[in-house]
């Protein structure tokens, strides 16, 4: 996410001078002015820090919740858990029951364990993650060649990588037009405020 310098200067001095005006309105409560204070600080951090921004997209994606951001946040979970276990050597059954303790209490969570039945009821690991939901059919079809070959583990690596492209455009774009809206709220605010001083001293 890149915020032009212009864009920085204003909406700094937007809210240092919110800040300012709402202290004087609110009588110099301290309580009041720790809370904006708090407010505008953890704005300005998802918008300009790289941390800021990591954390953005984690409560974007818990607020997400069936949207398509959040099913491609999904995939790019369980592609990158699995293609991790079976890079370690696993074999396939057990790198599918890692991943389910690993992302035990997840959004996923169901699905794993409906796929892990699946696959102990004989089904093939391909038909098992396309049936309970976890990968798209496309990526399935990636994923039954690589099966097919004999290269699981490159499949998933590759399918890992893209599921975690996919999520980051979207978290992307996302986060874009949350950071529009907060400076419109922002610049709302401080409309408000100085329409109240006005009035006030009207």
């Amino acid at each position: 996410m890149t915020v032009y310098a212009d864009e920085a200067f204003l909406l700094n001095g937007a809210v240092d001078y919110l800040l300012l005006i709402c202290a004087a309105k609110l009588g110099g409560g301290r309580i009041a002015r720790l809370r904006l204070l708090a407010a505008a600080l953890f704005a300005l951090f998802v918008l300009y820090t790289q941390a800021g921004a990591r954390l953005g997209k984690r409560l974007s994606a818990r607020v997400m919740g069936g949207t398509a951001s959040g099913q491609a946040l999904d995939r790019s979970q369980f592609a990158s858990a699995m293609s991790l276990m079976l890079s370690s050597g696993l074999p396939l059954d057990e790198a599918l029951e890692r991943t389910a303790r690993l992302l035990e209490g997840s959004a996923l969570s169901s699905r794993l364990t409906a796929c892990i039945q699946a696959t102990h009821d004989g089904q093939p690991f391909h038909r098992a993650v396309e049936d309970s939901g976890l990968l798209t059919g496309l990526q399935c079809g990636l994923l039954a060649a690589g099966v097919r070959s004999g290269a699981t583990e490159t499949a998933m690596a590759e399918l890992a990588a893209r599921c975690q492209e996919e999520s980051d455009q979207r978290l992307t774009v996302l986060l874009s037009r949350f950071e529009y809206v907060l400076v419109l709220i922002l610049c709302l605010s401080v409309g408000a405020v100085l329409l109240s001083v006005m009035l006030g001293n009207g």
